[in-house]
């Protein structure tokens, strides 16, 4: 039962942190709907607390085993729990941002703690498969019931988010106790070949993905699908991506962990690959759906093969700080691409190379880690 419970509260942990980032667009709409602050200054609160989120997941990951990641988690919620409610009153630009930025930093702490907990688990890919699941869901839900918080004001949103955040606050005594849970308990990390490129892939893989998703409603424009449309298209992705995450947290302990990497890491090329060749009004909707079950497939295989390396959950968290880091930079970069090349074709080109590299890094690492053992 415990250990249940501990799987639920790493749950709740990941939804309550993870929460901000799904609603970014909304948060940004609704200061400039407000009157009291530009576009281009609102920008600044989203880009704050996204630094402050990867700045925050590195530094956690830097300290490692120097750290208890429970009682970083338990301080992270609290402290992003009282700045979503110190942020409801809107305050100037200069301290909304200030507050963004530390709220970003109590978030980004308590994922990559969630994410190093989580890897202390026998059922690590398991438990990531359900995790992606329930934020598909989450995100669903929060997108559905983001308007109505903005009857209370503005400040609404920040509420919802703190609300959303509760159930972590509640479990956070049942979070599961990680292999180093001391400096003492734990050695010295090895940076062994195997955990470079695990870290590298976890880089290339969330890069490529952050590209596609980020480039897919512009893919869709081209095809001729006006927003809604295409908004539709996404919403039905997203049922398809909860029922893949279910249905592959059953096969992670029946399947090869190897197989299932390069499996999903062919499908995930070949439908980046439609992308990239051209989609039409009526292969946007098939070919998008495929794409969700091929991400949501493939992800918790990575971590899975990340958690095998070091169940102390160390190397989970450097994951985590790279995932930030390249969620950020694959659309960066791809902007530079589309840009200086004004074909869209050639960014997902790009996305589809990075997905390749990633997975060939992801099966390399779980090899290096069989090598090291003879």
């Amino acid at each position: 039962m415990n250990a249940r419970l501990g799987f639920v509260a790493l749950l709740a942990l990941g939804i309550g942190a993870a929460a901000p980032s799904i609603v970014f667009p909304g948060v940004l709409g609704a200061l400039v709907a407000s009157g009291r602050y530009e576009g281009a200054t609102a920008a600044w609160v989203i880009s704050g607390e996204l630094a402050g989120m990867m700045v925050a997941a590195a530094l956690v990951a830097w300290l490692g085993a120097r750290v208890a990641f429970r009682r970083v988690a338990a301080i992270s919620v609290v402290a992003f729990l009282v700045l979503d409610v110190a942020s409801a009153a809107l305050p100037s630009l200069s301290l909304l941002v200030t507050l963004r930025v530390l709220a970003g930093a109590g978030e980004g702490a308590a994922i990559a703690s969630m994410a190093a907990m989580a890897a202390s688990l026998t059922s690590a890919a398991r438990y990531f498969a359900v995790s992606v699941a329930c934020n598909l869901a989450a995100s669903a839900v929060l997108l559905r019931v983001f308007p109505r918080s903005m009857a209370y004001g503005t400040g609404g949103i920040f509420l919802l988010l703190a609300v959303v955040a509760l159930p972590s606050l509640l479990l956070l005594r049942a979070l599961p106790v990680p292999v180093a849970a001391t400096a003492a308990a734990a050695p010295r990390l090895q940076i062994s070949r195997g955990v470079v490129l695990a870290c590298l892939c976890t880089l290339f893989f969330f890069a490529a993905i952050s590209t596609v998703w980020s480039f897919v409603t512009l893919a869709a424009t081209k095809a001729g699908l006006s927003f809604d449309q295409s908004s539709q298209v996404l919403a039905l992705a997203t049922v398809a991506g909860i029922a893949t995450g279910l249905g592959v947290s059953w096969l992670t302990t029946r399947v090869p962990r190897q197989a299932a990497l390069l499996v999903g890491t062919i499908g995930l090329a070949v439908v980046i690959a439609v992308f990239a060749d051209g989609v039409t009004a009526t292969s946007f909707a098939p070919i998008t759906m495929l794409l969700m079950i091929a991400y949501v497939f493939t992800l918790p295989f990575y971590f899975g093969t990340i958690a095998a390396l070091d169940r102390s959950g160390r190397v989970m968290a450097f994951a985590i700080a790279l995932q930030f880091a390249g969620l950020a930079s694959g659309p960066a970069v791809a902007a530079v691409i589309l840009e200086s090349s004004g074909q869209l074709a050639r960014v997902f080109w790009f996305a589809c190379a990075l997905c390749v590299a990633a997975g060939a890094l992801a099966i390399g690492s779980g090899a290096a880690k069989d090598l090291a053992k003879h």
